[in-house]
């Protein structure tokens, strides 16, 4: 008699056996898409961090709130003294970003009931405050030092170097608080180590942001508080505010000679967002008290180019 069993092909590894397919339960459905989210956002460089981006509405500002939301950050206050265009900044983040919160602000960055405002409303509504970038700005019209006005430079001063200042104060002291600290980004400009035909009122405000960075980081340091100060320094930038230079230029009959375009091309936004991230990122956690220049190599250089002359 023949044994059946005997008939059966055999294997090494034993008998495998196929289990019915069962579907996953809703419960672990989700669990499972939450651990991966969080792997996800545990390899960006903002993760978990809440944000408050001045100046949002547009050009460099709205580029870094978008880059800190693709970045993983926790929540952005967009910040911009257009209250509809920080709006519609939040509301392109929460659109493109689900899990990002985000809310849009008015807010004067020049004045300091609305500086503390801003710092206090981002605490209440997201519980901390850990990276703050000061970019909010004015470029106002040239007029020359015998046609510029007191009111024009005061403006100045205010908004771009008052405003960081503010920043600085207020987001210390919410930093100051946390274990982690924080950290300050500032926005500056080339125009504050080169003269050009920016206003002289921006110039000089510009250069105050470089010394302010530098003097209240080692204030900082001297009291052992942990937040960084740091400064983005960016030569040409294509935005509305730097094309408005060349359209008053134009519009008084005037060009402007000697910046070569082909050399020296002007930055998108984005490339200084890129430079702004990685100031608020772990990754500049020995950065302190620095400007960073972001210019294409332009202050390298005397502006000088050769080119094929004519044929005659």
């Amino acid at each position: 008699m023949v044994n059946d069993e005997q008939n059966k092909p055999s294997s090494n590894f034993g008998t495998l056996v196929l289990a019915p397919k069962r579907e996953r339960s809703l419960e672990t459905r989700r669990r499972t898409r939450d651990t991966e989210v969080m792997m996800e956002e545990e390899g960006k460089r903002l993760c978990g961090r809440v944000c408050v981006v001045t100046g949002a509405g547009s050009g460099i500002g709205l580029a870094t709130a978008l880059r800190f939301a693709k970045e993983g950050a926790k929540a952005i206050v967009c910040v911009d003294i257009d209250g509809e265009s920080a709006r519609d900044v939040a509301e392109e983040i929460s659109e493109t970003y689900a899990r990002v919160l985000v809310m849009g602000l008015r807010a004067d960055v020049s004045s300091d009931a609305d500086s503390k405002m801003i710092v206090d409303t981002c605490v209440e509504r997201f519980g901390s405050l850990d990276i703050y970038f000061a970019n909010a700005g004015i470029l106002g019209k040239e007029r020359g030092i015998d046609g510029a006005t007191v009111v024009d430079f005061e403006r100045h001063l205010k908004v771009n170097l008052l405003g960081p200042f503010l920043a600085i104060k207020h987001a210390t002291r919410i930093m100051v608080r946390q274990d982690s600290g924080g950290s300050v980004i500032c926005t500056a400009s080339i125009a504050a180590i080169r003269a050009d035909v920016t206003p002289l009122a921006y110039s000089c405000s510009k250069a105050g942001v470089v010394a302010l960075v530098r003097s209240s980081q080692d204030m900082l340091l001297e009291k052992n508080i942990k937040v960084r100060v740091n400064a983005v320094m960016p030569g040409g930038v294509m935005t509305a505010m730097s094309g408005s230079v060349a359209q008053r230029v134009a519009a008084d009959g005037l060009r402007v000679h000697g910046y070569d375009m082909r050399k020296f091309p002007p930055a998108d936004p984005d490339e200084i967002a890129s430079v702004a991230l990685f100031l608020a990122s772990d990754g500049a956690s020995y950065v302190k008290g620095q400007t960073i220049v972001a210019d294409g190599g332009m202050s390298n250089s005397m502006g000088f180019s050769l080119r094929r002359s004519a044929k005659l």
